[in-house]
């Protein structure tokens, strides 16, 4: 899309987080329950990182891969422990950025 591709000519960095419709952050973005969201919003982040490289291949690209505790993570509605380690869902999009990355 053409509001896209303009925003990505001014992008520098990337806060990524995988999130998707009945929430701000999967609980744990590797399952497969999730990968319509997940190829969105790789998709999205390939065409910044596309963007970055062209407008500038020596410099660094800035992606933050993060997460948030509750309220961000989804709880058990019983015990309100989260239904997924963050440590996890941080590894396993930081994996899935360096993927993109080296694709490009």
């Amino acid at each position: 899309p053409a509001l896209l591709q303009n925003v990505a000519k001014h992008c520098w960095y990337i806060h990524a987080r995988f999130g998707w419709s009945q929430g701000p952050q999967m609980a744990d973005p590797s399952s497969n329950t999730c990968s319509t969201e997940r190829e969105l919003q790789e998709d999205i982040w390939r065409t910044l990182l596309k963007a970055m490289v062209q407008r500038s291949p020596s410099s660094l690209c800035y992606v933050e891969p993060e997460y948030g505790p509750p309220p961000y993570t989804p709880v058990h509605p019983s015990t309100q422990q989260p239904v997924a380690e963050l440590p996890d869902a941080v590894s396993y999009t930081k994996s899935r950025i360096q993927n993109i990355f080296s694709n490009l």
